[in-house]
């Protein structure tokens, strides 16, 4: 008999798959999208400006939501958000009605979305299963995206046809994916409502905790050391994570590989996510979640020290097998390093608004990376030492991840809240 915390991990993972597409549809769509809409890549890049900014002021009060209101209902209202939304969006409107739509959904996939969902994986999991908990949900997550992407990417070629100049079908063949992943978030907000229990009775137990006010549970979750050793482990990991944008052009630049090998190899680190998400997950709750995400830290890190030093003209297949060594530590690192949450004794009244915290500050690369790669890259005018020196920097943050692993252990072995 299947695990009725399995089946709803199971839902929370396709609820997670399943919002972000639509949103991201210039992934594997971005020509289209430009001509359809009439846009040029800096007004597409504006749109993408605008769904930043929304995530970057919602992470804290989506944690401040999921604390106070049902994080079933919020992750139901997420999806219908994401995609009545999406049905607007099909009927290609005017780019002033599209930017309401990015703002839409920049409300609905991180506000109402984020904190919750995150919630209610750390709520399902037993103490011994954050690893693999949050490991499926990453893992599972990629899967979702992987094979939405394909049956997009299929549906598209085969309403063009053998004509892809035509402007007719072209908008005809987006608009149809546009409709598929708008009612696919649609009936998963159904499913969430009818499948997905309420995780509120066990928060209700918790009477005292219930009982504070939101300055005395802001003071709570900013007064616990082990939130703010998780802000900085997700700043270093995510930072390593970064990484994963270039490498197609580490491969193009610094060692002249075709558009086709750069295609092919890319995909196959893509599909490392349920890999490495799952895998690690089950590794991490046999041998240890520090242990485990440490070493994935250490591997990617010298593994993006190899890469920086690696020559044109260096063996095709040490640098392809590097690369996707390298694409799996991404998957393990982001597959764990959420599941160390456990380890904060969190009480679930404060739980949502720490994950908040936690996502605000340890996602910050988002911000602080492009600002630094950016002289990077112009002073060496996009050469091969650019994405050299650019490696060697993120696999510093790599180490400097595993030495907050480290300190975490400590914490934690010293106060006896140490399981694995």
């Amino acid at each position: 008999m299947i695990n009725k915390r399995y089946v709803q991990l199971g839902i929370v993972t396709l609820a997670a798959g399943g919002i972000y597409p639509v949103i991201y549809l210039r992934t594997n769509f971005q020509t289209p999208l430009l001509e359809i809409f009439g846009m040029d890549v800096s007004t597409l890049g504006s749109l993408y400006g605008i769904l930043g900014m929304m995530n970057l002021i919602g992470y804290i009060p989506s944690g401040w939501l999921a604390d106070r209101m049902s994080s079933k209902l919020l992750l139901a209202i997420s999806l219908l958000l994401t995609g009545l939304a999406g049905l607007w969006y099909a009927q290609v409107p005017p780019i002033e009605h599209v930017r309401i739509i990015f703002l839409i959904w920049g409300f609905s996939a991180v506000l109402t979305f984020w904190g919750s969902h995150m919630k209610i994986v750390k709520l399902l999991a037993e103490k011994d299963e954050q690893g693999r908990f949050f490991g499926i949900l990453d893992g599972g997550r990629g899967f979702v995206e992987a094979v939405l992407a394909t049956i997009a990417v299929a549906v598209f070629g085969f309403i063009l046809g053998s004509d892809p100049t035509d402007s007719a079908l072209t908008r005809t063949a987006l608009v149809t994916v546009i409709y598929g992943y708008s009612f696919l978030n649609i009936g998963l907000a159904i499913l969430v409502l009818i499948i997905l229990e309420d995780k509120k009775d066990t928060e209700a137990n918790e009477g005292k905790e219930q009982s504070l006010t939101i300055m005395q549970g802001i003071k709570k979750a900013f007064l616990i050391p082990e939130v703010w050793l998780m802000c900085a482990i997700i700043f270093c990991g995510y930072t390593v994570f970064w990484t994963g944008y270039y490498i197609g052009g580490y491969l193009t630049t610094n060692h002249g590989l075709s558009e086709i090998l750069v295609g092919v190899i890319t995909v196959i680190i893509l599909w490392m996510r349920p890999l490495g998400g799952i895998v690690g997950g089950f590794l991490a709750d046999k041998y240890g979640r520090t242990v485990v995400l440490g070493a994935a830290l250490a591997v990617g890190s010298l593994s993006l020290f190899a890469l920086a030093t690696y020559a044109k003209g260096t063996n095709f297949y040490l640098i392809s097998g590097t690369v996707i060594l390298v694409g799996l530590c991404f998957y393990f690192i982001r597959g764990l390093y959420w599941s160390l949450l456990d380890y904060c004794d969190l009480p679930p009244s404060i739980t949502g608004f720490a994950i908040g915290i936690v996502s605000f500050l340890g996602y910050t690369p988002d911000i602080f990376i492009p600002q630094w790669s950016g002289p990077i890259f112009s002073q060496y005018q996009d050469g091969p030492q650019a994405y050299s020196l650019y490696f060697l920097i993120s696999g510093i943050f790599g180490l400097l991840g595993i030495m907050f692993i480290y300190i975490l252990y400590k914490r934690i072995k010293k106060s006896q809240k140490f399981v694995n």
